[in-house]
């Protein structure tokens, strides 16, 4: 095995979804501005001697009522490429029909490099096509072969050939996973409340949302960060405790959120504060809370331990809404 493709492998468990390391390859569905987006998270194709790559596939709803996929390709490498527009993209199925596209991601002028596991630095290239459902499907039924251009070059491609079937069974998984799934039905709004784009860094804040609970009211807000040095990503979950309710919660106090089947997404205080929690939970956290939906809150404080109920989903939504429309910004 190469250096490079140590690095890659490693890179992409490290930081990525892999086969099996997830229960929920969707990464988001939402409806906004009349388009339903179905996002899934991306895995790893390793066809093995070969050069491994990332996938992920999102379904498009438009407003006119047609249809159309998004498939992503991503390439860990030292070199940066940046494939421009209109490049072809080919796929063999198993029983030789061809599908083609071209590529569509117009590449942001703050690319930059990120350390990789041995702390060499490596480049995303990704490369996005626009599919219609029946090449999807046809991919999803076995892939023999893709040649993938990087530019208009004649020799600027790469040619892979898979004797299992790795890239097939990738993106059958993902179409599943896709068509699991029920397109959102209400717009999500404008819950964007600043976009700061840095040179290191880029933060974005949503609008508050209030919960009413059985013992008290909640304002919750989510603050999503892309951090460009470590190509890494991270979330913040903001909630405020109205009328005094709970008092002062200190660092690393307990926070339990239980779900309504029994189960728990336990976090903790990041700060000191007074009626008011700051956590960093993860996607996958995130997308349990909103998939379990959150029944009851249990805060810690010592001598005086807080708890509440929600009986409506009104908690799960309002984390449905802010995680939603931080996908809409992210950069992952």
């Amino acid at each position: 095995m190469n250096i490079l493709r140590k690095t890659f492998l490693a890179a992409a468990a490290a930081a990525f979804c892999l086969p099996g390391i997830s229960q929920d390859l969707i990464r988001s569905n939402y409806k906004y501005n009349g388009y339903n987006r179905i996002r899934t998270e991306r895995i790893l194709v390793d066809p093995g001697d070969k050069r491994p790559f990332m996938t992920s596939l999102e379904y498009v709803g438009f407003p006119d009522g047609s249809t159309a996929y998004m498939l992503e390709l991503n390439y860990i490498s030292s070199v940066s490429k940046n494939a421009p527009k209109g490049v072809p993209f080919t796929a063999t199925a198993t029983d030789g029909k061809i599908i083609s596209a071209k590529q569509i991601y117009g590449e942001t002028t703050d690319k930059r490099a990120f350390p990789g596991p041995d702390g060499k630095p490596v480049y995303w290239n990704k490369l996005q096509y626009l599919l219609e459902e029946g090449a999807v499907q046809k991919m999803a039924s076995g892939v023999k072969n893709t040649d993938i251009a990087f530019s208009f070059e004649p020799d600027d491609y790469l040619s892979t050939n898979f004797t299992g079937d790795e890239f097939g069974k990738a993106v059958k998984e993902l179409y599943y996973a896709i068509k699991s799934e029920k397109p959102a039905e209400e717009e999500l709004g404008d819950l964007i409340a600043t976009y700061s784009n840095q040179r290191n860094s880029l933060t974005v804040i949503t609008k508050p949302v209030e919960v009413k609970g059985e013992n008290a009211t909640y304002t919750l807000s989510m603050t999503y960060m892309y951090y460009k040095e470590a190509h890494e990503e991270g979330y913040d979950l903001n909630i405020a405790v109205k009328d005094g309710k709970v008092g002062e919660i200190a660092f690393e106090t307990p926070v339990t959120f239980t779900l309504e089947d029994g189960s728990a997404v336990s976090l903790k205080e990041e700060r000191d504060a007074a009626d008011a929690l700051i956590c960093y939970p993860d996607a996958e956290q995130i997308k349990k809370m909103i998939r379990g939906n959150v029944t009851a809150i249990n805060i810690a404080v010592p001598g005086k331990e807080f708890s509440d109920s929600f009986s409506d989903g009104a908690f799960s939504e309002a984390i449905y809404k802010l995680y939603n429309t931080l996908q809409t910004v992210s950069v992952l």
